[in-house]
């Protein structure tokens, strides 16, 4: 009958080992992550904690509590709690959980103003002098804002990937084909690479990300952003820069040429391989600034 488990810890080692699902190496690396973290819970609340039967909505407080406590987010928080259901999900269907007590537990985002930049403001980011050590930082932010790809999907581009003033790439979240037009100053970053992406992490980057960007002055505007948790909303001052992380560059390409009536919706969808026009508004910011800049033209 092979291996009984009956906790939340050995649960995952076995999901992340076996695979079922066939995880996309982003994805294994997510649940590595996670991992990670019920080990640092175990060891403060003892692995009894984890424990099938205790898998209920005082464990979502108590490791909520343990996630706040350790500086995350609630946006952080409801990832986590959302790792914990599908183990548990898989554990009641390998047979070894009857606790359905799992299923109460609930996310609870927290909304938080995001930014797209104005194109005015790529340009100087492009152009601005930085430390050489820090000149990939910032290309690769520039490229996602003339290109619309995901992190990961410029992080696997080679020369192969070029098709004259295209590059069609397989998407590593989706599966799928995309195609991306290359503007003149994307394909120049392209070219200053040899054709291919400089190898760089995420967490590398978004360590970089704060140092690169406070040397720009554009990027040292305040911005007023709001967020909401518990159901509070609360606004707070900000520079920009601490605002720009890998994602506001895909939020940025979408929001340009949303505005600039150039494209149309569906294919600017083609281009970012968004699946359904929620999932593409989620990442088109309409700010003042950037309505204003778009009335004007």
């Amino acid at each position: 009958q092979g291996i009984v488990y009956n906790n939340l810890l050995d649960a995952t080692e076995m999901y992340i080992s076996q695979n079922p699902r066939k995880l996309a190496k982003n994805s294994k690396k997510a649940y590595n992550t996670f991992l990670g973290m019920l080990n640092r819970y175990a060891n403060k609340k003892g692995k009894s904690s984890l424990r099938f039967e205790s898998i209920n909505l005082t464990f979502e407080e108590n490791f909520t509590k343990f996630l706040n406590e350790n500086g995350y987010r609630q946006n952080y928080v409801d990832k986590m709690k959302m790792f914990v259901k599908a183990i548990m999900n898989y554990s009641t269907d390998k047979g070894w959980n009857s606790n359905m007590e799992f299923r109460k537990i609930k996310r609870k985002p927290e909304k938080v103003d995001t930014i797209a930049l104005r194109e005015e403001e790529i340009e100087l980011i492009r152009k601005a002098k930085v430390p050489t050590n820090y000149e990939v930082t910032r290309d690769v932010f520039v490229f996602s804002c003339l290109t619309g790809l995901r992190f990961s999907d410029y992080m696997n581009i080679e020369p192969e990937n070029r098709k004259g003033e295209f590059l069609n790439i397989k998407s590593i979240k989706t599966g799928k084909f995309i195609t991306v037009p290359l503007v003149e100053k994307a394909a120049k970053i392209l070219d200053k690479y040899a054709g291919k992406s400089p190898k760089m992490s995420d967490p590398a980057f978004n360590g970089q990300r704060k140092e690169v960007f406070k040397l720009i002055p554009v990027c040292n505007e305040n911005e007023i952003i709001h967020s909401s948790a518990g159901g509070e909303i609360t606004a707070k001052k900000v520079k920009r820069y601490e605002l720009i992380a890998s994602h506001t560059g895909r939020r940025t390409f979408a929001t340009i040429w949303a505005l600039s009536n150039k494209l149309s919706i569906p294919e600017i969808m083609e281009i970012t391989g968004h699946e359904s026009i929620a999932s593409f508004q989620r990442y088109v910011r309409l700010d003042k600034a950037n309505v204003k800049a778009t009335l004007e033209k």
